[in-house]
């Protein structure tokens, strides 16, 4: 029954975003996206556990809007010091479990999508080492091995994975449910809940 009640919540949570059920994230070190204190992974000043009211303490120049357990920065942030991105936390039992930052930024071509991705991979992977998982999934057979066609038709999804002790990093290139068009998302997740979902 736990398991069920949080494989819905991050199912909601992430067709918000437009993802199937991956959760991911990102960081650096500083304010702007995250980083490691004492061995504990954080997004922005918040930590996993926080109440809402903790978190709206952690953020004090931003306004929210709560949808249910899902609190929406309603101003974009900068992450990595050069990410415009649209913020979400999300709780679970009254404690911050994920955070979900969709990159503003849109290209007339695709493949720009693509190089917004493999520049925040390079950053993580500066800060963090190898990713534990690097995957693609081509979503139509058609445009299988052809990225290019692939990201014109929004028919490929690319996921990479970073596991920090109790943090996932989980950076998203894919269409969004909302619209079909592809984005980039980077995500925080609790890894406890994380483990018990996948």
């Amino acid at each position: 029954m736990h398991c069920r009640r949080i494989c819905c919540w991050l199912l909601i949570i992430l067709s918000l975003f437009g993802f199937m059920p991956h959760v991911c994230a990102q960081s650096t070190s500083g304010n702007d996206a995250g980083g490691t204190n004492e061995g504990t992974m954080f997004f922005r000043d918040t930590r996993w556990g926080m109440t809402p009211d903790e978190v709206k303490q952690a953020e004090p120049s931003a306004t929210f809007t709560q949808i249910g357990s899902y609190w929406f920065m309603n101003e974009p942030v900068m992450i990595f010091e050069q990410y415009e991105a649209s913020v979400i936390y999300c709780f679970f039992d009254d404690g911050l479990a994920v955070a979900v930052a969709e990159i503003t930024k849109r290209h007339e071509q695709p493949t720009g999508y693509l190089a917004d991705f493999e520049a925040i991979k390079a950053l993580l992977t500066a800060e963090y080492g190898a990713a534990n998982a690097d995957d693609i999934y081509w979503l139509s057979p058609e445009y299988e091995n052809d990225p290019e066609k692939a990201l014109a038709a929004n028919a490929v999804q690319y996921m990479t994975n970073f596991w920090l002790g109790d943090t996932v990093i989980e950076l998203i290139l894919g269409p969004s449910s909302q619209n079909g068009q592809n984005v980039v998302t980077v995500q925080y997740a609790d890894a406890e809940i994380y483990a018990d979902v996948f």
